[in-house]
């Protein structure tokens, strides 16, 4: 899940929530939400967190991340 890429991705970065939102340009409240599922990204937001995790594809290659 997204929820899980994203904490993995903090983790292993050794960054805290508030860092990763900064990175991500949002607040650290909307990070947490979605770092623990409560939450899911904007579609705008997709791209930024592909290249924050690493990961190089088009937001509609992440749309099986979604709980639709």
């Amino acid at each position: 899940t997204i929820a899980e890429l994203l904490k993995e991705t903090r983790m292993k970065k050794k960054l805290s929530q508030e860092e990763a939102a900064n990175v991500l340009h949002i607040s650290q409240a909307y990070y947490s939400r979605m770092e623990r599922g409560l939450r899911e990204p904007d579609i705008t937001l997709l791209k930024g967190i592909g290249e924050f995790s690493g990961l190089s594809k088009t937001p509609a290659e992440y749309s099986h991340l979604y709980r639709w």
